[in-house]
């Protein structure tokens, strides 16, 4: 046995310079994909750890349903939103023509849909329903409003530490 290992040892052994120096290269080769790979993966990850997150599809059409709703589309700032089951409730605040600030709330059913890919069931607006009559003109934008990929981006939570978080400045 100590004679096969020996053996083993004396093949990996480089008989002269030029051998020994393909082996340095070859290890000094090995070692820098080794740690290209590592600097790649810690570079994936932190691109990953900077991306905004996003929400689902049913958020956007929502949200564009608000946008085409108030007066002022650029003063819309959406505060929380929760997606529960085929709905989506967005809390939101605009400015309205007077300049005053108002916080208002959405609930938007959406199911999907064969012909449209989704259809709007109902939306309320401060618990009061909106007329089926706009839910239907708006179902028929669905698709033009998929197709120009709608803004996902979700707003970052308020941190619970302190009131002056909460404060929106426009």
């Amino acid at each position: 046995m100590k004679f096969l290992k020996a053996a083993k040892s004396d093949a990996q052994k480089p008989k002269t310079k030029k051998e020994f120096l393909a082996q340095k290269a070859l290890k000094k080769k090995k070692l820098m994909r080794i740690g290209g790979g590592v600097f790649a993966f810690i570079a994936f990850l932190i691109w990953f750890g900077l991306q905004p997150l996003r929400a689902t599809t049913e958020y956007g059409i929502c949200k564009t349903y608000i946008e085409r709703m108030i007066q002022f589309p650029t003063s819309l700032d959406v505060t929380t939103f929760d997606i529960f089951g085929n709905a989506v409730r967005i809390f939101f605040t605009h400015r309205d023509g007077s300049g005053s600030t108002r916080s208002q709330q959405i609930e938007c059913r959406i199911n999907p849909d064969i012909e449209n890919i989704y259809v709007i069931v109902s939306i309320k607006i401060d618990q009061r329903d909106v007329d089926s009559k706009k839910i239907a003109k708006f179902n028929q934008t669905i698709p033009s409003i998929l197709a120009g990929n709608p803004n996902l981006i979700i707003p970052n939570p308020p941190r619970d530490d302190s009131l002056l978080n909460l404060r929106r400045e426009q």
